[in-house]
């Protein structure tokens, strides 16, 4: 038995109901089972380019608009792409400096949760 996720694995379910559609309906643009499409929306099944290019022509739209925000790059604010793009084109050196610097913070954060925050 596949255990349950707390989150979809993709958007395919949201994409799904916003375009008011049923599994089977998507079943049938794509070419499966309903049961199938159920399975791609839990992460029951693993969903590969070749299906992610069936199902995201049936919504009409391209294969990364199926993908999570923490997937997709497209979907991240200005200022991380900003961040992501600085890191592509940093030396491995400048790189493992941010990378230490982002851990940094991120520790230092969990750490100190419960106290407000103070803006710059």
């Amino acid at each position: 038995m596949v255990p349950k996720l707390e989150n979809a694995p993709n958007r395919i379910r949201e994409l799904r109901r916003k375009h008011g559609l049923t599994l089977q309906d998507v079943a049938d643009r794509v070419g499966c089972k309903a049961n199938e499409v159920s399975r791609f929306e839990t992460g029951a099944r693993e969903l590969s380019i070749g299906w992610a290019r069936r199902i995201a022509r049936a919504f009409g739209t391209d294969i990364a608009s199926l993908l999570n925000d923490e997937d997709n790059f497209d979907r991240l604010d200005e200022q991380e792409r900003a961040v992501i793009d600085a890191m592509r084109t940093a030396s491995s050196r400048d790189r493992i400096a941010v990378q230490r610097v982002a851990e940094s913070l991120t520790s230092y954060t969990a750490e100190n949760d419960d106290e407000p925050r103070r803006s710059a």
